[in-house]
C-alpha cells in the first residue's frame, strides 16, 4: 500500500515535566490502478475468427505498489454478440470471438482493478459485428446481361 493519496494521520501528543513528545502515525492508503484505453469503437465482421489484439496501454498498479496485482474487468451490454466474451488480460489484450450469424454493437464498460479492490476510472468501449451479407463478407461480382433474352 502506498503513502500518497489522501493519507490519515494520527498525532499523539505526550507531556511529561520538561519532555514533549510527539509520534505521528501516517495510515496507508490503496491508491487506484490506471490504464490508457485503447481505441473507442473495435470492428470486425460477422463469422469472423476469434479477435486478439493490444487496447490497454500504460497498465499501473498505482504509485508505489507494484507488490500489487491488477486484472481488468470487463462488461458488455449485449453477451449474445460473442461465442467467446470479451476479456482483457493483465498486459491489456482484448479477445473475444463473435458468435456464428450475429451482428450488431455491444457497448462494454472496462476498469481496471487490483489485488487489494481499488478500481480505475471506467472507460467504455463498443465493439460493432457487422454483417457479412450474403457470402460471408465477401465481394460479390455483378454480372450485366447485354442480350436479355439469354441466359447469362
Amino acid at each position: 500500500l502506498g503513502y500518497y493519496s489522501q493519507s490519515t494521520y494520527t498525532y499523539i501528543v505526550l507531556q511529561w515535566p520538561r519532555l514533549l513528545l510527539l509520534l505521528t502515525r501516517r495510515a496507508a492508503v490503496n491508491d487506484a490502478p490506471s490504464f490508457v484505453k485503447g481505441a473507442s469503437t473495435v470492428t470486425v465482421l460477422e463469422d469472423s475468427d476469434a479477435y486478439s489484439s493490444p487496447w490497454a496501454t500504460n497498465i499501473s498498479e498505482g504509485p508505489q505498489e507494484t507488490d500489487q496485482t491488477v486484472s481488468f474487468s470487463i462488461s458488455c451490454s449485449n453477451a449474445t454478440l460473442f461465442s467467446a466474451v470479451p476479456q482483457l488480460s493483465p498486459a491489456g489484450v482484448l479477445s473475444f470471438t463473435p458468435a456464428t450469424a450475429a451482428f450488431g454493437s455491444s457497448v462494454c464498460n472496462v476498469t481496471l482493478v487490483d489485488s487489494e479492490g481499488a478500481r480505475s476510472a471506467p472507460e467504455q468501449l463498443t465493439i460493432v459485428v457487422t454483417a457479412g451479407g450474403f457470402f460471408g463478407g465477401y465481394a460479390t461480382k455483378t454480372l450485366t446481361c447485354h442480350h436479355c433474352w439469354q441466359h447469362c
